[in-house]
């Protein structure tokens, strides 16, 4: 029996909240491993990949910078990392724990808030990364719906979900669930967003047609 998307966000505050930060990056590292380097190096390559998308589709409408939305930032691991100077910076967490820490590795420029707390805007760039894994296939969905509301005409949602021929659904917090090719594409499709085909960024990406 898979756990609700709730029911993981209250696991993961838990171990926001612990002393123990190598416990907690061994957890969160995508590699698995642990150490602050390799975690933050992490950040900083999905930082650069996700400029080389911005300016792969020219996201900058000229002299302007890129609206940002990092779904499930986290610490903000990936979004301080993303130049100021190239991109107005914002993201959402269900921890509080975690908006803090964002908060307190920032020096300015970046605005979080709770996913309850987030306004209808649009953001030329809306990326979830590290969460859609951690959910069943039901809270994936409406999750996915609620990010696809935020991508502006014209803007890109960056999913990072693991695509498998035969999908399953994790059974836990810290497990992963695979999705298929024709899920994903069920749902953003009823989204109103359709794929689109980049080598910038390794994660499905998907366009609001302007």
């Amino acid at each position: 029996m898979t756990m609700t998307a709730d029911e993981v966000a209250r696991r993961w505050e838990q171990v926001a909240a612990g002393d123990d930060p190598v416990v907690r990056q061994g957890l969160i590292h995508p590699s698995g491993e642990a150490g602050e380097e390799a975690y933050r190096a992490t950040g900083r390559a999905q930082a650069e990949a996700l400029t080389m998308l911005a300016i792969e589709y020219d996201m900058g409408d000229g002299d302007d910078r890129v609206h940002v939305l990092d779904y499930g930032c986290g610490d903000g691991r990936v979004l301080v990392e993303l130049d100021p100077t190239l991109f107005v910076r914002c993201g959402t967490d269900t921890s509080a724990t975690m908006r803090e820490r964002v908060m307190d590795r920032a020096s300015s420029g970046v605005v979080v808030m709770p996913p309850d707390g987030m306004p209808l805007e649009a953001f030329r760039l809306v990326y979830c990364l590290a969460v859609l894994i951690h959910l069943n296939w039901s809270d994936g969905a409406e999750l996915i719906g609620r990010m696809a509301a935020h991508v502006e005409p014209g803007g890109l949602l960056v999913l990072d979900v693991p695509l498998a021929e035969e999908e399953a659904e994790g059974g836990s917090w810290i497990s992963v669930t695979s999705w298929s090719e024709q899920r994903l594409e069920a749902i953003t499709t009823a989204a109103g967003l359709e794929r689109v085909v980049t080598d910038a960024v390794p994660w499905p990406t998907f366009r609001r047609p302007a």
